[in-house]
């Protein structure tokens, strides 16, 4: 531990743990207390417009150092503008309220300074992380699994891709990658995807988007057009990426399809190659809690129909997962933990093949990572979550979340002004529009008022007023060919949500509705003045 000495500028060496404990709970006292006396409620911290030049600019770290409560008291400028995902109206996107269980298991490992990139630095870190990835395995049929911890889901696409380059074209390690390789995925996958591939040195221009008519993902007809097409013009399919489950309309491939019409091109037409196949399942592997023995947990928890029903759309699409060659994980998103505790899981064990049985010490990390340095937290704040919830905990939260959606769903249907856009989507987001008033639709886009809207939402959110933050889609479903127009995205994170509580949340946005037009009318806020940027998912 390091402590200041009497001078308060000199770090000097202090041997007693429990001293060091002490210190770190009274700062971690003194930054919750610096940061809730900003603000109470709201689902963002305000903040006021800033330019990052001008403040790098003028900024200078202290000469002889800061006192402890000088540091935490400057240190809550952090958050300003971020979420609050503790408040009941932070519903721009899946960000939970982490369960105090997986905050403490990860900032344990802060505080004891775990790295976890192989045995003799970070204990049994790789083998809670080798706990949770068999756990998440067998769920879909892989009795070897093998994990890999990671801070985010486009990582997980980062070790997939790669993965399938190191399979198609070995001598990549030492020679780089040739420039026959291409990535299919489907319109509504995951915009980093061209991202990844320009990381790792593809390019954005080998990734072929295949259309898609529904949220029930890629056709038959349309993968084989495409990955005829590829061969047709000389290139390699290196890796198909299926989509788990999405953030929006939850687009979800069906893996039997995707498998079967792979396995027949391959055999058809003599390739000497198979492509590498991950589901980018990061929001998705929570349903994976429900492949196996679904009915006994649905007539223990009187679960209603309408939810299993679309339980078992997403299921039974994960039929054939166990022919897959990797998944993706997001614990973050929804197994409430902290950021960031992802992981992208493989269909078997990547252990040393020279070894038979593994004796401590002898596993290493870095060798399939891109760190070298890696926090433990992940891990923990993962383990800690399966561990605390178990397996009927997972499904109780995502059938109560499920559950909720359909209620707002209900509520929203009854308003004569308001239309669901998304009662067909097996997920939890609610999206809907608005029809604005007669007279403003004569002057102004019935698009350019909802854009509008959510600039007026998100300007009140900003300024830490305690209001539902919705996101806004700009012309929903557009990749089906279908024309909905703008949507606003109400992602609710609460469970057991009652007619009470969606009557409330409604009747807020009704109101907002009602005080954004009037502000139009009056001249408060000008429609032409209005810089949209359709915000990130």
């Amino acid at each position: 531990m390091h402590i200041l000495s009497s001078s308060g500028s000199t770090p000097c060496q202090v041997d007693d743990f429990n001293i060091h404990v002490e210190n770190f709970l009274e700062l971690l006292k003194e930054g919750i207390h610096s940061i809730e006396s900003k603000q109470s409620s709201g689902p963002r911290f305000k903040v006021e417009n800033f330019f990052y030049e001008e403040l790098i600019d003028s900024y200078h770290f202290p000469l002889d150092g800061a006192s402890d409560k000088e540091t935490m008291a400057d240190l809550s400028q952090i958050i300003e503008g971020s979420i609050r995902p503790q408040s009941n109206n932070a519903v721009y996107n899946m960000v939970p309220q982490p369960l105090p269980e997986t905050q403490a298991a990860a900032s344990l490992m802060l505080l004891y300074n775990v790295n976890s990139i192989m045995d003799t630095y970070g204990g049994k870190s790789l083998l809670f992380e080798q706990l949770i990835a068999r756990f998440i395995g067998k769920l879909v049929g892989w009795d070897k699994a093998f994990g890999t911890s990671c801070s985010g889901g486009k990582v997980t696409l980062l070790y997939a891709i790669k993965s399938a380059i190191s399979r198609i074209c070995p001598t990549y390690i030492n020679q780089g990658v040739t420039q026959d390789l291409v990535i299919l995925t489907s319109e509504g996958a995951h915009y980093s995807i061209e991202h990844v591939c320009e990381f790792l040195g593809l390019g954005r221009q080998s990734v072929v988007r295949i259309p898609i008519s529904s949220s029930n993902g890629l056709s038959n007809s349309d993968l084989t057009d495409a990955f005829l097409t590829q061969i047709k013009n000389g290139k390699r399919v290196a890796a198909i990426i299926a989509c788990g489950g999405t953030t929006l309309d939850f687009v979800c491939d069906n893996t039997e399809t995707i498998f079967s019409t792979v396995e027949e091109i391959v055999k058809n037409h003599h390739l000497d190659y198979t492509p590498y196949l991950h589901l980018d399942s990061v929001i998705g592997w929570l349903w994976f809690s429900l492949i196996h023995d679904a009915q006994d947990f649905f007539d223990r928890f009187e679960t209603p129909q309408k939810v299993i029903g679309k339980l078992k759309q997403v299921t039974d699409k994960f039929s054939s997962i166990h022919r897959f060659d990797s998944l993706g994980v997001d614990f973050h998103k929804n197994a409430l933990c902290p950021y960031s505790s992802s992981f992208f899981i493989t269909n078997e064990a990547q252990f040393p093949k020279q070894k038979s049985h593994l004796a401590y010490g002898d596993l290493v990390a870095f060798t399939h990572t891109i760190e070298n340095s890696r926090s433990a937290a992940g891990i923990a704040s993962a383990w800690a979550a399966l561990n605390s919830l178990g397996l009927n905990g997972l499904r109780n939260y995502l059938c109560q979340l499920l559950e909720s959606a359909q209620k707002l769903k209900e509520c929203f249907d009854e308003q004569e002004n308001i239309a669901v856009l998304n009662h067909s989507s097996c997920g939890w987001e609610v999206i809907f529009n608005f029809k604005s008033s007669h007279d403003l639709v004569d002057i102004y886009s019935a698009n350019g008022l909802h854009e509008g809207f959510y600039q007026f939402i998100t300007s009140k959110v900003q300024k830490g007023q305690d209001i539902p933050s919705i996101s806004i889609i700009t012309n929903f479903r557009r990749h089906y060919g279908s024309e909905l127009g703008h949507g606003f995205i109400y992602y609710n994170m609460r469970t057991k949500l009652n007619s009470d509580e969606c009557e409330t949340i409604i009747g807020e946005i009704l109101k907002l509705i009602v005080e954004y037009e009037n502000e139009v009318r009056m001249g408060y806020f000008l429609i032409e003045n209005v810089s949209f940027i359709d915000p990130i998912k």
